[in-house]
């Protein structure tokens, strides 16, 4: 009978961790695994784009390119606009080194890590930004796609926008304690631009 009676507190308090366990299990499974993946995607994308971001525009300032240099533009006899000649060797040294520094900058997010607080994920103010973090890596993949591409548009009354485009793709994994996610990042950039006034050429030489 003593045996019995010693034994009953601990089997009770086997059934009461057993059933904290599968609560827990089961709020982490329903309740904050949903958030963390929404939380952590959003997150790691805004960090993936802001790195593109930074190459890019960081890149192009340095540079500092005009229309001129990617285009050349040829008039006829009575002074309109006969074609547009893209230079294709630049642009094509451009896409490359582009496509480098956003490959190098793309790189320094392996290295990185996002730390979400788990009192962020619970909600509410009074656990905001409190609590252990929950790491989240993030992993380029399939290396950088990129494109250049032309673009005309009206600007007013005969005139023509004439855009030079420039289009990121990325992969990453974002890396979180239960799996893993593949998402892709795209970014579009203007290289340079004009307005050409007066009818647009039949011709145009890419």
């Amino acid at each position: 009978m003593r045996k019995k009676i010693k034994l009953r507190p601990l089997i009770l308090f086997g059934l009461l961790f057993t059933a904290v366990v599968f609560f827990l299990n089961f709020y982490m499974e329903n309740r904050l695994k949903p958030v963390l993946k929404t939380y952590a995607e959003a997150k790691s994308l805004s960090f993936a784009t802001l790195a593109i971001n930074d190459a890019v525009c960081g890149f192009l300032e340095q540079e500092n390119l005009a229309y001129t240099d990617l285009t050349m533009i040829e008039y006829g006899e009575n002074g309109t606009i006969s074609n547009i000649k893209t230079d294709i060797v630049a642009l094509n040294q451009l896409k490359a080194r582009l496509s480098n520094v956003i490959v190098s900058e793309m790189e320094n997010l392996s290295r990185s890590e996002i730390k979400i607080p788990l009192g962020t994920l619970l909600g509410g103010e009074v656990f905001y930004g409190k609590g252990p973090d929950i790491r989240v890596k993030l992993v380029p993949v399939g290396g950088v796609r990129t494109d250049i591409s032309n673009k005309f548009t009206a600007a007013g009354i005969n005139q023509t926008r004439h855009q030079i485009l420039f289009t990121v793709s990325a992969s990453v994994y974002i890396v979180l304690p239960s799996e893993t996610i593949e998402r892709t990042v795209e970014s579009e950039f203007f290289l340079a631009e004009t307005v050409i006034v007066g009818q647009i050429p039949d011709v145009y030489v890419n």
